[in-house]
């Protein structure tokens, strides 16, 4: 089952969950990530799921992930992601032969999402709740799931005349008291620092674990997400473990800005590792008159519960000895496509550079064509970083490509004719090899004598 709670007021959206994942009252794994982050064009939000995470084949997260990756193109906004990805889940859960196999009571699922919309100033804090068994008018959990999936959503209330505060879970819930949730209400509403308020969170799930109300279906160990509403500041995340370990595992990440900033990140650890293996780096909190777990022999308020000690393990090591920070992680990013549009408006956007570049290329090699392969083109969340080269009509690059059997039609003849009788003064030819090795041909000029390719190949610098 598991728990996720969501904490949130002016300042912050806070995401813990726990990450034991269990079938039939048994337990299978106790670091199961339910955790993510989702950063798109206008919203920042942290989510995790609870319900059906693994049957078969399936697996929950991987889905989601792939989902939220689908669902983010083509206009990247939160209120056009969210309804995509309602249909998308509708449509999956009857579509996948192994989920179809499972009974309704077993194919639950709600996923939480919680954090920031940027098209509203101030940022609006926003919860979503995706379900195909809870209803929130009635506030009665169905035992079968719905043959689809609402979304649920709640916003602040604008204008900001009064405190803002939010709470929301889904998993567990019924091992949550109401005082829980008053502690971590004054929390908010007195705008305490993030992390008094996740370490009291973690501190009252782990409570909440240790009560039959829970069922043994809540863990120890916690993702903590943390979305701050300004949004210059990084969406921070921790992983809080109660007992001893050596590596840190991170929340996924879909981050779905543009065309050229999109990918999936999952499956992220990290850890340090020496001559010997990975290095004990995780030190659980206890009480601070108890003994230290990293067994110094020490208080825990004397050892790693001491401010400058934190953060720091004891490890006896030879000085000399060499340490490397490992990592892992899986990660989907497609090359984008681009339509014809799309790219003669990136060579008018960046005419000078082309402009100099097509009449210098023929002045001193002749007549031809500016080609970019847009398939080894380097994109990161900057955008496309490309080399250009100037191809002659005569040269064996551009042979090869008119021998291609996809060019070997009317687009490829008509580019052909005009690389031999194009005006080089006014106008420039570009040759494109785009996604899956399909071949655009751009041509653009101008009657304006200031901006004529061969005007400023002989006046810019």
């Amino acid at each position: 089952m598991t728990l996720i709670l969501s904490l949130g007021n002016r300042e912050q959206f806070i995401q813990v969950s726990d990450r034991r994942l269990s079938w039939n009252g048994r337990l299978k794994n106790d670091e199961s990530n339910k955790a993510g982050i989702l950063l798109c064009r206008d919203a920042r939000h942290a989510f995790g799921f609870t319900g059906l995470a693994q049957y078969d084949s399936f697996n929950t997260r991987r889905w989601l992930l792939n989902a939220l990756y689908e669902c983010c193109p083509p206009d990247y906004q939160i209120n056009k992601i969210m309804p995509r990805l309602k249909d998308r889940a509708t449509k999956d859960f009857k579509r996948i032969s192994i989920l179809r196999s499972l009974g309704a009571g077993t194919r639950r699922l709600s996923i939480m999402f919680s954090g920031y919309n940027y098209y509203s100033d101030p940022p609006l804090g926003a919860t979503g709740i995706l379900t195909n068994f809870q209803d929130f008018e009635t506030g009665i959990d169905a035992t079968e799931a719905w043959d689809h999936f609402k979304m649920n959503c709640w916003t602040e209330i604008r204008p900001l005349d009064r405190e803002f505060t939010s709470i929301q879970r889904i998993g567990a819930w019924g091992a949550m008291t109401a005082d829980d949730e008053s502690q971590l209400r004054k929390l908010l509403l007195d705008r305490k620092p993030f992390q008094a308020i996740s370490d009291k969170a973690v501190s009252l799930v782990r409570e909440m674990a240790d009560r039959s109300r829970a069922k043994g279906t809540i863990g120890k160990q916690i993702s903590v997400v943390v979305v701050q509403r300004d949004q210059t500041q990084h969406v921070l995340a921790t992983y809080n473990s109660a007992k001893l370990g050596s590596k840190t595992f991170v929340p996924d990440e879909i981050v779905g800005i543009s065309d050229t900033r999109r990918r999936a990140v999952a499956d992220r650890e990290v850890w340090i590792e020496g001559s010997t293996g990975p290095e004990t780096s995780l030190i659980p909190k206890v009480h601070k008159n108890a003994h230290c777990p990293c067994k110094s022999g020490e208080k825990y308020r004397n050892c790693h519960g001491s401010s400058n000690k934190r953060r720091q393990v004891k490890v006896k090591t030879a000085s000399s000895e060499v340490r490397y920070m490992r990592f892992t992680g899986t990660m989907r990013r497609e090359r984008p496509d681009f339509t014809d549009d799309q790219l003669l408006k990136w060579v008018r956007e960046n005419w000078i550079l082309f402009a100099r570049m097509g009449y210098g290329g023929f002045v001193s090699q002749g007549r031809g064509v500016i080609f970019i392969n847009l398939h080894e083109a380097r994109i990161d969340d900057d955008g496309v970083f490309f080399s250009p080269s100037y191809l002659t009509e005569k040269s064996e690059q551009m042979q090869a490509l008119e021998r291609r059997d996809d060019w070997l039609d009317e687009e490829g003849k008509k580019t052909r004719d005009l690389i031999a009788t194009y005006d080089p003064e006014q106008l420039i030819v570009l040759i494109f090899e785009r996604k899956h090795g399909r071949v655009s041909t751009v041509y653009v000029g101008t009657d304006d004598p200031n901006f004529t390719p061969r005007h400023l190949f002989e006046t810019v610098k």
